[in-house]
């Protein structure tokens, strides 16, 4: 049986500076009561937080906790819980 193919972190890398960079386009020009009002913002930079802390986990380089720096598993499993909160009417 032939061995499974493992992506080079150098990609996984790659794809968490896409998912940051989609973050910032998302929240630019949005203050906090704006960003909480539009969904499709709030969901999209939501999504991205995900995206961005299941290849930091999937990467051998970030996903190593050392406590000093980021904790990429705590990062993504605080995004899976973030809530919509409920909108007003």
């Amino acid at each position: 049986m032939s061995e499974p193919l493992v992506r080079e972190w150098r990609f996984y890398v790659s794809d968490m500076l896409g998912f940051a960079e989609n973050v910032v386009v998302y929240t630019d020009g949005l203050d906090q009561e704006r960003f909480v009002a539009s969904a499709l913002n709030y969901d999209a930079t939501v999504h991205n937080l995900i995206l961005l802390g299941e290849a930091a986990t999937q990467n051998r380089v970030t996903s190593t906790c050392s406590g000093k720096v980021c904790c990429w598993s705590s990062i993504n499993r605080a995004a899976k819980i973030w809530t919509r909160p409920t909108p007003r009417r």
